[in-house]
């Protein structure tokens, strides 16, 4: 996680102290990536290598149920797709622990996207509403 992204999560988790049993930052959530064999030796394989293990900036456990939050500095369609590629990574990984919706902690928001997000059962948390 880069200092903004911890500072998004700090000021979150300021106003929802009570609801944290426990939280863990920068959680891997799958292995290396599998490139094909001609690719392997390419400088591609580097750039793949680096993004790699794909980890979510925080899992909190709160209620019994463990929640994916993402911290970007604004809401966009890249942290809706990142989030969704979390969520499906952490279902094949941890299959029998309860999720709550994942969550995508922000200071601003493009407004077309907030009810998007929210209807395909991300939560959106805006810090600059409170």
């Amino acid at each position: 996680m880069n200092p903004l992204d911890c500072s998004l999560l700090y000021r979150w988790i300021q106003r929802h102290q009570s609801e944290a049993e426990s939280l863990w930052c920068s959680v891997a959530l799958c292995g290396e990536p599998t490139l094909p064999p001609h690719l392997a030796a390419s400088p591609l394989a580097n750039v793949a290598a680096s993004a790699w293990p794909l980890r979510c900036d925080a899992v909190l456990r709160s209620r019994g149920f463990w929640r994916i939050i993402e911290c970007k500095p604004r809401l966009s369609h890249a942290a809706i797709g990142q989030i969704l590629v979390y969520l499906h990574h952490w279902r094949v990984r941890f299959p029998d622990l309860p999720l709550s919706k994942p969550l995508i902690i922000c200071d601003e928001a493009i407004p077309e996207l907030i009810d998007p997000a929210r209807s395909l059962g991300i939560g959106v948390a805006l810090l600059t509403e409170a």
